[in-house]
Formats: structure tokens, C-alpha cells, sequence
């Protein structure tokens, strides 16, 4: 995940404001997949490219069902179109 596509600082310590910040921006980007990088940043990779290939991280940050990577983490999220 390594393009970032926007950066949200001001929601930087409200995880569930960030990921949605960040899922408008993709929408809005037409993008299949992001991530969530540095607790603010909005990152994205080419096609369905393998983002697993590291395993999981320890660095990452949740609040519920959000989650945000904090330093040199991504927290990926995969959109899915509606039937």
C-alpha cells in the first residue's frame, strides 16, 4: 500500500473519523481497496495486488470494527460493489 492518496491529520486521534474520511476519498476515487497508514493517511496499491504478503501487524490501532495502521502499518480496507 504504498501510494498515498490523501491525508486526513485533523482526524488523527478519532480512528472511526479517519477511516471514513478516507473511505469518501476512495469512493470518490473509484478505488477497490485502502488502507489507513500513520493513523492518518490514506493509502491505496495498484488492482487487487497481494497486501498480505507481510502478515499482520502489531502496529495497528482499533476502535470497533475500524482500525487504522500506526507506523509502518496499513489497515486495509476492501470495498465490495452492491448487487
Amino acid at each position: 500500500m504504498g501510494k498515498i492518496y490523501a491525508k486526513v491529520p485533523k482526524y488523527r486521534k478519532n480512528i472511526q473519523k479517519v477511516v471514513k474520511a478516507c473511505l469518501k476519498k476512495a469512493d470518490e476515487g473509484r478505488l477497490q481497496i485502502f488502507g489507513v497508514k500513520s493513523k492518518f493517511q490514506c493509502t491505496t496499491t495498484k488492482g487487487s495486488a497481494n497486501f498480505r504478503r507481510h502478515g499482520a501487524s502489531k502496529n495497528c490501532k482499533k476502535d470497533g470494527s475500524y482500525g487504522v495502521g500506526a507506523k509502518q502499518a496499513n489497515f486495509v480496507y476492501i470495498l465490495k460493489k452492491e448487487a
